[in-house]
């Protein structure tokens, strides 16, 4: 806070001939009555009982007609150059010189001996602690003033009777008495004084942390100061003091303009003086609010070169040294931190011990040793400063600091609980206040205690508040870098590596900007390292770990991060299999952690890495005692982590090899049921979600293959439908819920504006590609995959904040019971689990239920990958091939196809042969099964030429899980069923060239430009996502899909009158698409090209007509999350597109895509494709399909398989390459 100011005036008011003469019953001037030792005012000789009567500085000069009149000339002359008083000492005149330093000077009126004995009686009173009876005596006095020629010495004494008030901490009557002074005073005509005593009970409502009245009060010295003219020292106080109130609120902007006008008037009026260089440090410490450490550090030595030469030890002096120790802790410069902090705390103990500032030495000195690592040390610092603090009974500021790194020592030390407390009481503190820097700080030490408990949602809640407060208050400051590198270490811990690592370069450039060579810094190294490690790239990673190496071992060599780092490099060598390094670097971690942070979280990192190397090795027992180690301190400090279920799965693999396969099992069921209960906590989109369940579907995996072991295969299909889809499980469960009611409006409104950018950038990228302009486009679908990131996380904040989902009861995974129970007569549901050693496979019917045991993953897949591959062999384009080659060529892969297609249907149905008796069959696929067509493959034992395949025995159906059958069932009935039948999509319009465009488009058109095709051409049309970037010439375009109008009109001829809609050309739009009246149809067709992105399924969609009828450009893309905002509560939804059946792959979670996405939409079945469709093939292959579908009666899996035995009979569409890539999914 800046000091108590006067104004300017260099001859008082009321200092002329009358003030000269003693006033009425008065002595002239005032008589000294205490002077502390060591400050200005001794160091000139002053003593108790000297009369002060006038003063001089150069030409101005005046008298001293009361002590406010001396504090005036203490604040308003002494800032201009030294000052002489002039008085007695007894009968000898005196002269005192007396520079601008603290004066630290008590002085009380000249009383006549009458007035003298009553004030002395008073004042014996109040050192008695008679409170009331001595504040009584003031005012009796007062009274008596009332009428005298002092017109001060009424409003002097209610001053006295405040402060004695405020002492006691009476604050209501001190108040009071403050504010009845300041009113005499401006009754008498002295606004100066009036000035001074509302700055006195400003000071003493800052101290309270009453900060509005505080504020109040400082306008109202304002007001007073600004009487005597606008150029007074008073006034820049006033300025000054507001400045702080602003920056103390997090009102940075309002501080700097404040601060400004204090120091503009400062500079004019008292140029190198102790107040002027005040000016300079208020400033500061806007500048270091905001991150702009280099311009804060330059005004403080700025300050400090001016104290040094007026006042070298003052309290000036000191508080610079002190902002100036933390402008350098904030740079992580800890040395010089140090030295100006001890130097600091030199001079405050000198000059003020046991204050407030002694206390905020205590705290810097502690925050240096806790960045350069050592713990306790720090933790003593802090209890100093906070036994300082709580002699003053402060809540101000330096006690929030004080807590907050309490806090932050405690949690760094392993004692959460403790830590989560000192946070609580900052906050607490803080009670009505909201949006300050202090709360974000507190908010962000919470959220670090949450990540660490695995509580990742409301961590990451806790952080995006407190980054909402600093982009706001301190915008490019290292808080900010902070709070981004928090977020980035909640999406790692969540999985998502591509959003961890796009927080992490948004914190970069500013941590090594702001803090070169320092300890966040190499957090954030680290951090960019684990994310390198889990794509696999370990020598990258171990290089990263090594720079953040470097680093700590500088700033704190025996610190927490610097042990962390020695735990990620032996990780490393761990997993590259070289044991004695990681035991090197594990064994050099220990005793720092053992020191530091005995029995925290770190430790428990560390025996867990100790405790795999044991494993490894099999030392069983070496093992086992690291992993319980491990368990005791989880089960303490977070029972709900990840970690801690990791914990619990180790120790259950342990128990395996020893043998004991009922302690493994309870251990496996701990660390599913911990597991499960992360997820609950987790947060983030659905790919977050699904990625999380994907990095540790292992545990499911292995305790499948303990209950398979110990013959429990029905608990065993429990256990993997816990697992398996269940993101899209809780997604169907969630879809037509009101998630928005009762969300907050500003995040509605975040979502809303995601939308509109998001729509912009999709009309963007239909341009680029209606003007064939192929180098933006990849650009463009970087903003789109940016922003799509961006309304996932908005998405998930308000589901979690939905009192809808909060109520919601979670689809439960479905028993082997629970399943037969759905199947209809004649079903039988083949679900696959993929293991790395060995794979499994339900065959499950009404009736009975078998598990058999198949190879191992890489076995099947590595068939699965060669089978997809000679499948869809047609469909590749070999640079250079003539004709005669492309036949040979696709004759060998059929011929090897049958082989390779026979190996696999032997691998993956030949153990359940004897069950392929029914003639529906419900697949649920597992890893690279998800890309073959079972209809396809030949009936297991089959030979010759041509042999049966599953497609002459079966109808076919897919699901993500059996879960998922039970809730896409209960939404159908749940339903009305749609009135009309079925509303087709077909041949839109890609390019302004296209001849629709100037030609009335019609059948003669449509069926012109397809007659005209050969048909070597027609037959390599296909509905590709490789399309997109063929060339024509140095074009860019997407190929006119002529066959899908043939399609469309089979589909209309076929449907009942009056029940179809039909959408061509340039009605084929987004707009048509997104229409609530699709709603209306059973079964919406889409006949287009479809776009796959296997990396970013978001960016994965259908293209509808991208130009309209004059030919200019129009979003014309249908992506992932348009889909997701339909309502089509349709029966069916015919994807006739390439590769719609595809999406990203998630272990456990299967292919997450655009049918997935209409399921969520509604939709209870799709057709969709596993491969690029040839326009001709797919459109001879709908037709067949609707016909069965609509004409016949048959049900989608039967008319699917009815079209495809057609096909499969006819020379012409007889490889499945035409006719296999279409399935049915859902329902």
């Amino acid at each position: 806070m800046s000091a108590l100011s006067a104004h300017g005036q260099d001859t008082p008011p009321n200092s002329g001939n009358t003030a000269s003469a003693p006033h009425e019953g008065l002595g002239r001037g005032v008589v000294v009555e205490k002077v502390t030792k060591g400050f200005a005012a001794d160091q000139a000789g002053l003593q108790e009982g000297d009369v002060l009567l006038t003063w001089s500085r150069g030409d101005a000069r005046g008298e001293i007609e009361s002590p406010f009149r001396l504090d005036w000339l203490r604040l308003e002359q002494a800032p201009r150059g030294p000052v002489t008083l002039h008085g007695l000492r007894g009968p000898e005149q005196r002269t005192w010189d007396i520079g601008p330093e603290s004066w630290k000077l008590d002085t009380r009126p000249n009383f006549p001996e009458s007035s003298l004995a009553e004030y002395l009686e008073a004042s014996e009173l109040s050192k008695k602690k008679m409170i009331n009876e001595a504040a009584g005596r003031w005012r009796t006095l007062a009274g008596k003033a009332g009428g005298s020629d002092a017109v001060w010495l009424r409003s002097w004494l209610l001053l006295l009777t405040a402060r004695l008030l405020a002492d006691e901490h009476q604050y209501q009557e001190s108040d009071e008495a403050y504010r009845e002074a300041a009113q005499a005073s401006v009754d008498a005509g002295l606004p100066e004084f009036a000035a001074q005593i509302y700055n006195e009970l400003a000071w003493g409502l800052w101290w309270r942390s009453d900060w509005t009245n505080a504020q109040r009060s400082y306008e109202q010295m304002l007001e007073e100061s600004l009487k005597s003219g606008a150029d007074n020292l008073i006034s820049s106080y006033a300025y000054g003091s507001l400045g702080t109130l602003a920056r103390n609120r997090d009102d940075l902007l309002k501080a700097e303009s404040l601060y400004l006008q204090a120091l503009a008037i400062r500079e004019k009026l008292a140029p190198g003086s102790l107040t002027f260089s005040q000016a300079l440090a208020n400033l500061s410490t806007v500048l270091r609010r905001r991150g702009q450490l280099p311009e804060a550090d330059e005004l403080l030595r700025r300050a400090l070169t001016v104290q040094q030469k007026i006042a070298p030890l003052s309290i000036e002096t000191a508080s610079t040294l002190l902002s100036l120790g933390s402008v350098a802790l904030d740079r992580e410069d800890y040395g010089a931190a140090g030295d100006y902090y001890r130097q600091s705390l030199e001079m405050f103990e000198k000059l003020v011990p046991g204050s407030a500032s002694v206390a905020s030495c205590w705290t810097g000195l502690g925050l240096v040793a806790e960045s350069t690592g050592d713990l306790g040390k720090a933790e003593d610092y802090y209890f100093k400063a906070l036994e300082t603090s709580k002699k003053n009974s402060s809540k101000g500021p330096e006690v929030l600091s004080i807590l907050h790194s309490l806090g932050d020592v405690s949690r760094e030390r392993g004692n959460l609980a403790r830590a989560e407390d000192y946070y609580r009481q900052g906050l607490a503190i803080q009670v009505g206040s909201s949006g300050t820097l202090n709360i974000a700080r507190f908010l962000t030490g919470l959220g670090m205690i949450e990540w660490q408990r695995g509580e990742f949602l409301k961590a990451e809640d806790d952080y995006r508040r407190s980054l909402a407060i600093f982009e706001s208050q301190a915008p490019g400051s290292t808080m900010v870098a902070a709070t981004l590198a928090n977020l980035g270490l909640v999406a790692w811990s969540r999985g998502d590596l591509d959003r961890a690592e796009k927080y992490y370069f948004q914190a970069l450039p500013l941590q090594e900007k702001l803090t070169p060579g320092g300890s966040s810094l190499a957090k954030l190294i680290d951090n960019l390292g684990l994310v390198i490690a889990d794509r696999g790239d370990l020598k990258k990673a171990e290089e990263y770990y090594f720079r953040a190496l470097s680093i700590d071992a500088k700033v704190a060599p025996g610190g927490v991060d610097f042990a962390h780092n020695l735990v990620l490099l032996g990780r490393v060598a761990r997993e590259l299999g070289d044991f004695a390094k990681a035991k090197k670097y594990y064994d050099q971690a220990l005793p720092i952690l053992e020191k530091q942070a005995p029995d925290s979280l770190e430790i428990a990192e560390l025996s867990r890495n100790r405790g795999a190397i044991a494993l490894a090795q099999a030392d069983l027992a070496g093992a086992e005692a690291c992993y319980r180690r491990a368990l005791a301190i989880g089960e303490k400090l977070a029972p709900a982590s990840i970690d801690h279920a990791e914990t619990l799965a180790a120790l259950a693999a342990v128990a395996l090899r020893q043998g004991r396969q009922n302690e493994a099992a309870q251990l496996f069921e701990r660390a599913l049921l911990v597991f499960e209960t992360q997820l609950s906590r987790l947060g983030g989109g659905e790919l977050a979600r699904a990625g999380f369940r994907a990095r540790h579907a292992a545990y499911y995996n292995e305790y499948i293959d303990l209950l398979l072991h110990q013959n429990q295969p029905a608990l065993a299909f429990y256990v993997l439908e816990r697992v398996r889809a269940r993101t899209i499980l809780e997604t169907l469960a969630a879809a037509r819920l009101d998630l928005r009611h009762g969300v907050d409006a500003g995040l509605l409104e975040r979502e809303r504006l995601l939308q509109a950018e998001i729509a912009a950038k999709s009309g963007l990228r239909a341009q680029l590609l209606v003007r064939h302009r192929e180098s933006g486009i990849s650009a463009v679908n970087q903003e789109i995959s940016d922003l799509t990131l961006q309304f996932q996380d908005v998405e998930g904040q308000i589901r979690d904040q939905s009192p809808a989902y909060a109520s919601l009861t979670q689809p439960q995974p479905l028993s082997v019971e629970a399943v037969q129970r759905l199947l209809g007569r004649g079903a039988l549901l083949l679900e696959y689990s993929l293991g790395d050693h060995q794979s499994y496979l339900w065959a499950i019917t009404p009736g009975s239920a078998r598990t058999y045991q198949l190879p191992g993953r890489g076995e099947i897949e590595k068939q699965a990958r060669r089978v997809h591959g000679l499948l869809t062999a047609p469909g590749l384009s070999v640079a250079g091939e003539t004709g005669v080659q492309r036949e040979a060529r696709l004759a060998r892969a059929r011929k090897e196809f049958r082989e390779a297609a026979g190996e696999l249907s032997r691998m993956v149905l030949g153990p359940a042969a004897a069950e392929l008796n029914a003639k529906k069959l419900l697949i649920v696929s597992d890893g690279a099964l998800q890309y073959i067509p079972f209809a396809v493959l030949p009936v297991p034992g089959a030979s010759g030429v041509s042999p049966d395949l599953l497609v002459a025995r079966h109808e076919i159906t897919n699901l993500p899980s059996a879960s998922v059958m039970a809730v896409l069932r209960q939404q159908a009935v749940n339903r009305k069923r749609p009135a009309r039948t079925v509303a087709v999509l077909a041949d839109p319009v890609f390019s302004a060239d296209d001849a629709r465009i100037t030609s009335k488009p019609g059948k003669s058109l449509a069926r012109g430009l397809v007659d005209e095709l050969p048909d070597s051409v027609a037959e390599r049309l296909t509905r590709s996502a490789a399309d997109v970037g063929a060339g024509r010439g140095a074009g860019f375009y997407l190929r006119r899909l002529p066959f899908s109008r043939q399609e469309a009109r089979a589909i209309l001829q076929v449907a009942p009158p009056g029940e179809a809609k039909k959408a061509l050309d340039f009605d084929a739009s987004r707009r048509v698409a997104t229409d609530p009246e699709l709603a209306k149809y059973r079964i919406v067709h889409f006949a287009t090209h479809g776009l796959l992105n296997s990396e970013n399924p978001e960016l994965s969609g259908l293209v509808l007509s991208l130009v309209d009828r004059d030919g200019k450009p129009q979003n014309g893309f249908l992506d992932l999350q348009d889909i997701y905002n339909l309502n089509l509560p349709a029966d069916l939804v015919v994807l006739s597109a390439c590769e719609t059946g595809l999406g990203k792959e998630i272990a456990g979670e299967g292919l997450i895509g655009l049918t997935r996405g209409f399921m969520y939409a509604g939709a209870s079945r799709v057709v969709a494709s596993l491969w690029s469709v040839e326009d001709n093939a797919t459109a001879e292959l709908m037709k067949r399909f609707y016909r069965a579908m609509l004409h016949d009666g048959l049900a989608p899996a039967a008319a699917l398989r009815k079209a495809q035995m057609e096909m499969l009979r006819q020379p012409r569409w007889t490889d499945p390459y035409y006719w296999g890539a279409f399935v049915v999914q859902g329902e």
